[in-house]
C-alpha cells in the first residue's frame, strides 16, 4: 500500500471522529479567520466545495462571502477530468455527479480557475509548506496546473489534520495558506 494511501486512510479516519457539534464548531472558527486574508478583501469570486466524508463545511466561508458581495462557486468534474466552477446561487439545483458528488446543473453560470480570486480546496492532510493530500482524485493539481492563475489557493482544514510531511510529486500544485479553527498558516508563497 502506498504511503500516501495509508496516510489519506488514517486521517479520514480520525476527521470522522469528531462529532457533528465539534465540526460545526471549528467550520464556524475557521471561517471567522478566512476574512482576515489579504486577498480577502480583494476577491470579488471565491470557489468553495460541498463537504464530504468528514470534511470541514465551508458553508459559514460561504455566508460570510456572499455577506461581502463576493460571488461563491463549486467545482463541477468534466469529463476531461478538469475542473471548471459553477456559480452557487442560494436557490441553486444540484446533480448527482459520476462520482456521487453533488454539483450545480448545467444550467449554472461557469467559468474557470483563472477567474477566481481565491479557490478554497478541500483536503485530507496537509503540511506547512503547503502539501496537500487530497482525496486522490487530482481533479484539482490537474486544473491548476494547467490554469496561469494568480488565484490566492487556501486549504480549509481542521488543525487535527496536519502532517509533519505530506508526500509530494511534481504534478502536485502547492497551497498558499491553510485556514483551520486555530489559525491561518502561511506557507511562504504568499504574503499575508
Amino acid at each position: 500500500m502506498s504511503t500516501k494511501k495509508t496516510l489519506r486512510e488514517k486521517l479520514r479516519a480520525r476527521r470522522r471522529k469528531l462529532s457533528k457539534w465539534e465540526r460545526e464548531e471549528k467550520a464556524f472558527e475557521m471561517a471567522c479567520k478566512i476574512s482576515q486574508l489579504d486577498a480577502w478583501p480583494k476577491c470579488v469570486r471565491i470557489a468553495l466545495y460541498l463537504a464530504s466524508d468528514g470534511e470541514i463545511n465551508p458553508n459559514h466561508v460561504a455566508e460570510t462571502a456572499r455577506n461581502c458581495d463576493k460571488e461563491v462557486f463549486l467545482p463541477i468534474v468534466k469529463n476531461d477530468g478538469l475542473l471548471e466552477f459553477a456559480l452557487w446561487q442560494k436557490e441553486a439545483v444540484f446533480e448527482v455527479n459520476r462520482f456521487g458528488i453533488q454539483e450545480p446543473d448545467q444550467y449554472a453560470p461557469k467559468i474557470s480557475a483563472g477567474q477566481l480570486g481565491i479557490i478554497c480546496l478541500p483536503l485530507v492532510g496537509w503540511d506547512r509548506s503547503g502539501n496537500r493530500l487530497g482525496m486522490g482524485g487530482g481533479f484539482y493539481d490537474k486544473t491548476l496546473s494547467t490554469t496561469t492563475s494568480e488565484s490566492c489557493l487556501v486549504g480549509l482544514a481542521f488543525a487535527m489534520q496536519e502532517c509533519e510531511e505530506i508526500p509530494s510529486e511534481a504534478n502536485d500544485v502547492p497551497l498558499d495558506f491553510v485556514v483551520t479553527e486555530s489559525e491561518i498558516i502561511s506557507t511562504g508563497r504568499r504574503i499575508l
